[in-house]
């Protein structure tokens, strides 16, 4: 079977207050910070939107695996024990 990845470049839970876009803006220099919040690789919002935020490209798209950052598990783990 097919297995499809999406390398995710910031995972940041916050109600508030703007994430870190420093990988994001890396790995896309030329878009603006609203521009990198609405892609695929960015999952900002609070631990539950990033979870819907998950299982909609699971869906839509078929992913069936996600990378992140080191420096990023932590938040994802929020993200992965909302998803069970």
């Amino acid at each position: 079977d097919l297995e499809l990845n999406l390398f995710i470049s910031t995972v940041a839970i916050t109600q508030a207050g703007e994430p870190n876009l420093t990988m994001a803006r890396l790995l896309a220099p030329d878009l603006s910070d609203q521009e990198l919040l609405r892609l695929p690789t960015v999952l900002a919002g609070s631990g539950q939107q990033i979870a819907e935020a998950v299982l909609g490209y699971q869906e839509r798209h078929g992913i069936t695996y996600f990378t992140v950052l080191e420096q990023d598990m932590d938040a994802f783990s929020t993200v992965i024990a909302l998803l069970r």
